[in-house]
């Protein structure tokens, strides 16, 4: 492919997904000068990709113009009408399949991103042996270098953010904590949560940010707050750009496998991942953080895996979800962000 000078990534969810996809956008960017990016997401997600000269958005409207089949085609028009070189699918669902078959018939260039589905799905099954893959970024990363562009392997993209306000119990360290994921079965649960809180409210010089979205969760982590004195919730009261100059004020951020994870990560903060259900090797682990994993191995629990995403097959795994919630006791991260914070 001859060198590209404008090029379309369309890539509108999850949160975790779209953070990951930073790194290897301003990978390309910082690497091939020449190049101009327009990004497809989400507007309110586009304040994880910081500022760039050479970066530029266009919102796609799912809930209203862009929703049905002619907005999807109106859309793509759109597209053309900006006269791009390439446009790269990362995102890969039925709706992206759409737009870029449309933009294809009208003779723009498309590459999709590959998923890896089938080799994740093996792994879990049983069927090929259980190992690291891929990264989702070293994924983004390949579809990017399979256009020509220079891509740096050790590149590491820290999103800049502005200091934040928000009051501190003038605690020696602070630690963020995100206890919910997407899938009830990444998370460490409720038990261990109030186990963790009250071990580290022992420790007088270390106090707790919890971070989380949506009415429920924001509910359930206020009611920490009444229960743990060194305990605050920035759940539902900042703009995620105002949540994301909170965490990069944590000494340390605390996760399941969630988009919280990938944000704490992409700010810069040192993250502890606690996997449950889900594993690393799938490919989604903090980037920078992943020797800070929390995770067990199969001689400890031989059914783990038990999930790609978090999706449980049976009522049998809610069983085992729980064999290894207790299996990571808060002990075990209380001893991590001993380590951590020395």
């Amino acid at each position: 492919m001859n060198d590209p000078k404008h090029i379309i990534i369309y890539r509108i969810s999850a949160i975790g997904d779209v953070a990951m996809l930073v790194q290897s956008v301003h990978n390309v960017l910082q690497n091939n000068p020449d190049l101009k990016i327009t990004m497809i997401t989400r507007p309110k997600l586009e304040v994880l990709f910081g500022e760039h000269e050479r970066l530029f958005f266009h919102a796609i409207d799912t809930k209203n113009s862009h929703k049905n089949l002619p907005g999807l085609i109106k859309f793509a028009k759109e597209i053309k009408s900006m006269k791009p070189d390439l446009f790269i699918d990362m995102h890969d669902v039925l709706r992206s399949k759409i737009i870029r078959s449309s933009l294809k018939i009208n003779g723009i260039k498309v590459m999709v991103f590959d998923k890896g589905r089938s080799e994740k799905e093996q792994m879990l099954k049983g069927l090929k042996t259980f190992e690291q893959v891929n990264h989702s970024i070293e994924r983004y990363n390949d579809v990017l270098s399979r256009t020509g562009f220079t891509l740096d392997p050790a590149f590491r993209y820290v999103l800049p953010v502005h200091d934040n306000e928000f009051p501190s119990s003038k605690k020696l360290k602070r630690i963020g904590f995100a206890p919910f994921a997407a899938h009830e079965s990444k998370e460490w649960g409720l038990e261990n949560t109030k186990a963790f809180l009250h071990a580290i409210e022992q420790q007088t010089e270390l106090e707790v940010l919890l971070f989380g979205g949506g009415k429920e969760e924001e509910r359930k982590l206020k009611e920490l707050t009444f229960e743990y004195k060194c305990v605050q919730s920035v759940a539902g009261q900042y703009s995620l750009e105002e949540e994301l100059s909170i965490m990069k004020s944590c000494d340390l951020f605390i996760a399941m496998d969630s988009s919280n994870m990938h944000m704490a990560d992409l700010v810069g903060c040192k993250v502890i991942s606690i996997w449950i259900a889900t594993h690393p090797y799938f490919g989604f682990y903090a980037w920078s953080n992943k020797e800070n994993s929390i995770v067990l191995s199969q001689q400890d629990y031989p059914a783990i895996p038990l999930s790609i995403f978090g999706k449980l097959k049976s009522e049998k795994d809610l069983q085992k979800v729980n064999d290894i919630r207790r299996l990571i006791s808060p002990e075990i991260v209380i001893k991590e962000i001993a380590e951590i914070l020395v």
